[in-house]
């Protein structure tokens, strides 16, 4: 008797740049319907993580908002050129002391710090190094000291609006939220950003043969099984996705049968919009994801196999879930080097 296997796969192979194009194409149409817009506080930026910007941030304020020195030295006006300076004061990052000084007038300077807003009256900074001291206190307060170099205005002074100016942009909508985007967005000052939900997305893999590796004996020392493939493809799957911000729903595994396969792609769909699935793609008597999906769930199955080794037979589908909410579907073959 011949044998009813299938000898050709009805899911003609595509290339990869094709496959891209699809899921582009198919992913963009039900995006909006697969995500809502949430306003989160900015009080705890750290999980803000993985969150796609729904908005368009632009500087409230320029960055930096004052005239800051880059060096630690003397603040002077540059006009007086070389020469001795009476030091009549001390500027510190977040702090002024000014010895009662109302100005900085000619032949004066004040000490100032790295980060440090300047005088209004000084237009460079010269640094430590160029400097002598002539003249201290009783307790070793500076009284006097000699430029020896000649200053030039803007010398060793960032500028208001130098990093940022007012009204530039800081994000763009779009612009998935990592660490520097966290910084970006903590130099806004916004209590609260509007972001994309995430996906909610489910990992299940399929197989007879699987083992869970947290079924396993401790480090595999006894009874280690020898008839079953541990399954790798679902953590590996789950820490992708976690790498790239999701919270992934670990949904096991499913035996190769019609019935429980089904069952589990209902589960995941009652947790998700969108399934991963490794196994159950190729053209194996227990290969069935693709007529479930088709048959039993009505989906379209935009492509069945890619011209990419490993993973020939990935799968992509799409349709709609019974609560009327799109459903995408990604299968993967279930050896791990695919």
């Amino acid at each position: 008797m011949p044998s009813s296997l299938p000898r050709q796969s009805p899911w003609p192979a595509i290339e990869m740049q094709q496959a891209l194009q699809i899921l582009e194409e198919i992913v963009g149409l039900n995006l909006d319907k697969l995500r809502s817009i949430e306003q989160k506080q900015t009080n705890n930026l750290k999980e803000l993580i993985g969150y796609v910007l729904a908005e368009t941030l632009l500087a409230f304020r320029p960055v930096p908002n004052f005239r800051a020195s880059v060096m630690d030295g003397y603040a002077i006006i540059s006009s007086d050129g070389k020469g001795p300076r009476k030091v009549v004061g001390a500027f510190n990052a977040g702090k002024a002391t000014s010895n009662g000084h109302k100005m900085l007038e000619s032949g004066q300077c004040v000490r100032i710090s790295t980060g440090a807003k300047l005088p209004e009256e000084a237009d460079a900074v010269v640094k430590l190094e160029d400097t002598e001291v002539l003249e201290e206190d009783d307790d070793g307060k500076e009284i006097l000291i000699d430029i020896g170099i000649n200053p030039k205005p803007g010398q060793n002074i960032r500028e208001i609006g130098s990093d940022i100016a007012k009204d530039e942009l800081l994000l763009a909508k779009g612009i998935r939220l990592g660490a520097a985007e966290i910084g970006l967005l903590a130099l806004s000052g916004r209590k609260t950003v509007l972001v994309y939900s995430k996906l909610k997305i489910c990992v299940l893999s399929s197989g007879d043969e699987l083992i869970d590796f947290i079924n396993l004996p401790n480090n595999g020392e006894n009874e280690w099984p020898i008839d079953g493939v541990i399954d790798t493809n679902r953590p590996v799957l789950i820490s992708l996705l976690l790498e790239e911000g999701f919270d992934p729903i670990d949904c096991g595994i499913a035996k190769d049968s019609e019935e429980e396969l089904i069952n589990s792609i209902k589960n995941a769909f009652s947790k998700s919009d969108l399934l991963v699935i490794s196994g159950g793609v190729s053209m194996g008597e227990k290969d069935l994801l693709k007529s479930i999906l088709n048959k039993h769930f009505n989906f379209k199955i935009n492509f069945g196999r890619v011209y990419m080794k490993p993973g020939l037979p990935s799968t992509f589908a799409s349709g709609i879930g019974l609560e009327g909410r799109p459903k995408l579907v990604f299968g993967l073959p279930g050896g791990w080097r695919g």
